[in-house]
């Protein structure tokens, strides 16, 4: 019901980059995981590895930092204080 009402009111840019920042920090964790995961269990049986690690993580990583970052301070303070 809130998220109906705060949808409602706000413009669709603001809650699209408010998502955005949210996304892109959740594929930004699955690199810093699979980074993890790689040096803590690296027996797992894997039905997809990940070539060139930790290559592809780290710049996975640097590319969602810099798209986090240019969507502004606004959002990051919309972010934080929701």
């Amino acid at each position: 019901m809130l998220a109906a009402l705060v949808g409602s009111v706000t413009p669709i840019e603001i809650i699209g980059d408010m998502v955005n920042i949210g996304t892109l920090l959740a594929f930004l964790i699955v690199c810093v995981a699979i980074m993890v995961l790689r040096k803590n269990d690296p027996s797992r049986v894997r039905p997809f590895k990940t070539p060139l690690v930790p290559l592809i993580p780290i710049l996975g990583i640097a590319f969602k930092r810099y798209m986090m970052y240019t969507l502004g301070k606004w959002n990051w303070i919309r972010w934080w204080c929701g």
